[in-house]
């Protein structure tokens, strides 16, 4: 919004005067040797000055660059106090729910890490393979037997050799090696890593049981770990979309603030002129005026 304000400096009654050209002995009127009053414009602009304090300009790109590396800083060089207070706001809130949900993610993950070292085991998938692992196995090829006592890379490696071999249904995944993202994904996803749980028992309630590779029968702690594991995707997923909101507020905040500076230089602008205006009963006035717009 623009405000025009016209403020006359002061105004110069001119009193008209004979047509010959001739001096009137009415100084007001020598001043500027005007024609007869009825033959003067009612408005005529004689003089215009511009003034621009060009030190006080903003310059756009640095506003722009400002903003971008720190949100608001564009639009307080800009002195657009209110939009600086509202980008600063969004980055505290944005900044804090990322880091605060990724922690919260870290925790989270930590626990059902805890939890699956605690109740799942790759010797106990091994001697539940050794027990029923026929019952899967196609006829003529050869499978190797799991030594559940090997060392651990010896282990993973043996159960990954059974694995990969056709079955007549299940196991289309490789056990993934220790203490990987992929490792700790796939025991809680997978049906075919129900056994390794410590707690999985066949229908009968028989320890290493098979249950036909119904997958429907997921033991409990399958169950709560899937659980935990999603809590904590959860916490990580707010992170993200806290963090996309501080990407975002910086390239929005960059571009406001280019706006906001181009904006400031057109905030104040001032010019000052002259026009004379019929002032009646024969005379004209010189009127000198200052005009100034402010954007609000």
């Amino acid at each position: 919004m623009r405000i025009i304000m016209l403020l006359a400096i002061f105004v110069l009654p001119l009193e008209s005067y004979a047509g010959d050209g001739t001096l009137t002995g009415n100084a007001r009127m020598d001043l500027v040797a005007m024609p007869p009053s009825d033959s003067v414009p009612q408005s005529k602009t004689v003089m215009v000055q511009n003034t621009v304090d060009r030190s006080r300009l903003k310059k756009p790109i640095l506003a722009g660059a400002m903003s971008l590396l720190v949100p608001g800083s564009g639009e307080y060089y800009s002195e657009r106090y209110l939009k600086t207070g509202i980008f600063l706001a969004v980055e505290a809130a944005a900044l804090t729910a990322a880091i605060y949900y990724n922690n919260r993610g870290n925790t989270a993950t930590t626990n059902f890490q805890n939890y699956a070292n605690q109740h799942w085991s790759a010797v106990k998938y091994a001697e539940w393979i050794n027990a029923n692992g026929t019952n899967y196995e196609e006829s003529g090829t050869t499978y190797p037997t799991i030594d559940p006592t090997a060392p651990q890379p010896t282990l993973f490696a043996e159960i990954n050799a059974w694995e990969i071999l056709p079955h007549t249904v299940g196991f289309s995944h490789e056990l993934p090696t220790y203490n990987t993202q992929q490792y700790y994904e796939l025991i809680g996803k997978y049906s075919q890593f129900k056994y390794g749980w410590d707690t999985y028992v066949d229908k009968s309630g028989n320890p290493l049981g098979d249950d036909g590779y119904d997958l429907s029968f997921i033991p409990q702690q399958m169950l709560t770990y899937a659980h935990n594991r999603g809590v904590a995707n959860d916490y990580y997923y707010t992170a993200a979309t806290a963090t996309i909101f501080v990407v975002a507020n910086h390239f929005i905040s960059a571009i406001d603030g280019a706006w906001s500076a181009s904006n400031y230089n057109k905030d104040v602008t001032s010019s000052i002129g002259m026009h004379l205006q019929d002032a009646g009963g024969g005379e004209v006035a010189l009127v000198t005026e200052l005009t100034v717009k402010i954007s609000l």
